[in-house]
């Protein structure tokens, strides 16, 4: 049986690159979406939050 990590460096083994797969992905999403939304919405878009 395998055990638990019990210093920050040996769980920083597993969850790093599972931290840094996450960035990437809401990264890239999140700069093709709001670019899109800009496109189609103009400045318009975020005004409407404000009224």
């Amino acid at each position: 049986m395998i055990q638990a990590p019990k210093t920050f460096i040996q769980r920083l083994k597993y969850v790093g690159p599972s931290v840094i797969v996450v960035g990437s992905v809401v990264g890239s999403g999140e700069l093709v979406l709001t670019s899109l939304l800009g496109a189609a919405a103009g400045f318009a878009f975020p005004l409407v939050g404000d009224i």
